[in-house]
């Protein structure tokens, strides 16, 4: 014992972590975290089970989910497998309490034993057993994989302004085809519904490998009714059968032909790295607002002050438009602020061709000149 004594210092720790003054010093090894990940359905993400800074003596405290950082490349969203998943990641030096994420990540040092898995401790530093295998919303720190997106195809039957536009064919595939394929297309996609009050069209997007799981209310499908209490709908269908309350709402109109799914993958891809409530795709605007007009009269009045510094459009800021392809909407602010666009929306620019939006005869023209001059940026079994 005295020899042992001796080995460690007087006060039975080890010489070099006793300095000359005689003061403790504190100081805390590099230690890697091993977490668990788990899915229960086809639909859901991988979800953290448990996340523990493993020491030799197998004890520790759990850290917040939004700590851990992905490591291993088979968390990526392209490759996902099911069941149960551990991994180990490097755990930053010091860890404060509360709940605040790691700051960074450091290599680790040393040989960490691999013991028994701890309890996982959440954001405000209560330490609880495993979260539920639920989506959960951004900024949670909930997610360690990819974000589930719920896809929105909205096709009523009743349109006005042309008619039978959906089932309408431009080139091979009908309108309510064109969105459906973008959407087998799209990697992100976590599983994809169309909302219609039409038996027609409900049979076309099942023909062209969509789901219909409901016919939508007639409440919802008149020329009163909005995109938000639609998209809502969904997702209150795709929380009652599966219980899953997705990340996030992509709406994607048929009226975009020309959108494929790398529109979609980028979109989602742009709120998800940098955190964005809302992101949509725009292209640039085709008549620039600085020289629109108003009339008081048969007088002009400039509709901005500050049009009268340019003279050539091109001297002009460049401006854009909603190209109408694809929205994404994070959880809160399409089912809790009743919104399709959020405070911090993000734009990802499309060309003239991808963004072509059919809402009259001469829009359906236009597209059909595009697809026959080769011009349309889609797939050839598209065309």
């Amino acid at each position: 014992m005295a020899a042992r004594r001796h080995r460690r210092g007087e006060r039975g720790r080890r010489p070099h972590l006793e300095p000359r003054d005689g003061h403790r010093r504190h100081r805390r090894p590099h230690r890697p975290l091993r977490v668990r990940l788990r899915r229960q359905h086809p639909h859901e993400p991988l979800r953290l089970e448990h996340a523990q800074p493993l020491r030799a003596d197998g004890r520790g405290r759990g850290h917040p989910v939004a700590a851990v950082r992905q490591r291993d490349p088979r968390l990526r969203p392209e490759s996902q497998p099911l069941g149960d998943l551990s991994v180990r990641v490097p755990a930053q030096r010091h860890v404060r309490r509360g709940g605040a994420a790691l700051s960074g990540l450091r290599p680790r040092r040393g040989r960490p034993a691999l013991r028994r898995l701890g309890r996982l401790q959440d954001d405000e530093g209560h330490r609880r057993g495993p979260p539920r295998l639920r989506g959960a919303a951004l900024g949670q720190g909930l997610t360690v994989a990819a974000p589930y997106a719920f896809a929105v195809i909205p096709a009523r039957g009743g349109s006005k302004g042309l008619p039978g536009k959906n089932l309408r064919l431009l080139g091979s595939l009908s309108l309510i085809a064109h969105a459906v394929a973008s959407c087998r297309e799209a990697k992100r996609l976590r599983r994809f519904v169309v909302s219609t009050d039409s038996e027609k069209i409900a049979d076309a997007a099942r023909a062209a490998g969509a789901e219909v799981p409901f016919i939508r209310p007639a409440e919802l499908a008149t020329d009163e009714a909005g995109m938000v209490p639609v998209l809502q709908h969904a997702v209150r269908w795709l929380e009652g059968t599966t219980g899953v309350r997705p990340d996030l709402v992509v709406t994607i109109q048929p009226t975009s032909p020309f959108r494929v799914g790398a529109d979609i993958d980028e979109t989602i891809a742009k709120i998800v790295a940098t955190g964005a409530d809302s992101a949509q795709t725009v292209t640039e605007a085709a008549y620039h607002p600085f020289f629109m007009k108003t009339l008081d009269g048969d007088r002009t009045v400039p509709l901005f002050h500050e049009g009268h510094k340019y003279v050539r459009r091109q001297d002009a800021p460049p401006v854009y438009q909603p190209s109408g392809a694809v929205y994404v909407t994070s959880y809160e602010v399409l089912m809790h602020e009743g919104r399709v666009l959020g405070q911090d929306n993000r734009a990802v620019v499309r060309d003239f061709e991808a963004s072509v939006n059919i809402d009259t005869e001469w829009d359906f023209l236009l597209a059909e000149l595009l697809l026959r001059q080769g011009r349309a940026p889609v797939p050839p079994e598209r065309r």
